[in-house]
């Protein structure tokens, strides 16, 4: 079974296994105390402050590295659990001396606030609609403290915007033009979160907004993954398949994520019914675009070749619309765009530098892709009005060994 994560529900990755915290810190501590409570020993802390090494936190020795070293090639099945925001210099540490056995920081702490929220309404079940109705009034009033702030803090005569689905570039596009001093208003993917006050106030003003589009299966499969983790919304804590051991992934994309979720009562169905759309870029455009703009993109003629298009709409309306295989070939245009010089497009948001990237990496090499949900993909309206028969075919090519 293809999973997210080492963790699962009831802990067993840590249970019967020497672990050790590379993290001296208050981050180490709080893990320490989690393992506590959890009925886990702890054997050592490890951190590269020589002035820490050979002290005690709380009784448990603090390890060199070198100490490390010699206590994970004696002992079989020792797991380190990282615990210190400095992880990816810790993790590039541990592969170059050869320990393999780690557990990111990031990954205990993503994975731990949906256990903790799995655990809580397993026995408070009434409160999951109220906790659920206030975490959507929160993400409503971020939203509009976002826009808020675009406007105070802009030019106060027009909106720069990007209302699109995740993981099309969003957050390269957006940190890139905030780099140059230049607002840009980053809609959580999706107009919901405003009231009709705000909807309004938006339409009262010109707006310039940006979208990104890719290859469907692979903007699927990173959200898939990029739902893992978060601040506020955690959709899949409450799904049992989420929990049969490290979560399982093949379950959980095609009887949630790519489904009609509309008779389901669980954490992500009803997300999907509150914002107005699944997130999924190939249904992005008639979910969240046409009804906001009042605006059918499909109408319009997209350069396939250049994989950018600019539009006219109205004298309140200019959108720029981009192939993501293609944005790093269009800072200019970008810039152009918004009438920002010399502007230069940095990368960003890569799940490639994310805790799950391995498992991500084995999911998009190994998970099957049926063909009902492969040929939906790759013969419907969105994927033939952005892209190119060669771009298709290549697409189709790079998913058909699945």
């Amino acid at each position: 079974m293809l999973e997210f994560s080492k963790i699962d529900k009831e802990l067993e990755v840590y249970k019967n296994c020497n672990v050790l915290i590379f993290g001296a810190s208050k981050a180490g501590l709080k893990i320490k105390h989690f393992f506590d409570r959890n009925g886990i020993k702890t054997i050592a802390f490890v951190d590269n402050d020589a002035d820490k090494v050979g002290c005690q936190i709380e009784g448990i020795n603090i390890f060199s590295v070198d100490q490390c070293i010699e206590y994970y090639n004696t002992h079989t099945d020792t797991i380190i659990q990282i615990g210190s925001t400095y992880e990816k210099d810790i993790v590039r540490q541990l592969r170059e001396r050869g320990m393999n056995s780690f557990i990111w920081y990031s990954e205990f702490k993503d994975r731990l606030a949906s256990l903790n929220r799995y655990r809580f309404y397993e026995k408070n079940t009434k409160l999951k609609a109220y906790f659920g109705e206030l975490e959507w009034k929160r993400l409503c009033l971020n939203e509009s403290e976002k826009l808020i702030d675009q406007l105070v803090n802009g030019d106060m005569e027009n909106i720069n915007m990007m209302l699109s689905a995740p993981k099309v570039g969003s957050t390269t596009v957006i940190d890139s033009i905030e780099r140059r001093g230049i607002s840009m208003w980053a809609v959580g993917h999706s107009y919901a979160y405003m009231n009709d006050f705000l909807q309004h106030l938006v339409h009262e003003y010109p707006v310039k907004e940006i979208i990104g589009v890719c290859d469907p299966i692979k903007q699927n499969l990173s959200l898939l993954f990029d739902n893992t983790h978060g601040e506020w919304i955690l959709p899949y804590y409450d799904l049992e398949e989420y929990w049969n051991r490290g979560g399982d992934v093949e379950s959980i994309f095609y009887k949630y994520l790519i489904s009609d979720m509309t008779d389901k009562n669980c954490c992500i169905a009803e997300i999907n019914r509150r914002i107005k759309t699944n997130w999924l870029v190939q249904d992005f455009f008639e979910q969240q675009i046409q009804p906001f703009f009042g605006v059918d993109l499909y109408q319009y003629p997209f350069d396939k070749q250049k994989g950018f298009s600019v539009y006219h709409i109205n004298e309140k309306l200019d959108i720029f619309v981009y192939q993501l295989e293609k944005l790093n070939g269009l800072s200019k245009e970008i810039g152009d765009f918004l009438g920002i010089s010399d502007l230069e497009l940095i990368r960003g948001n890569d799940s490639g530098n994310k805790w799950y990237k391995e498992s991500y990496l084995n999911v998009e090499k190994s998970m099957p892709i049926y063909k009902e949900y492969y040929d939906r993909c790759y013969s419907g309206k969105y994927i033939k009005h952005f892209y190119n028969d060669e771009d298709i075919k290549e697409f189709k090519n790079r998913w058909a060994r699945n």
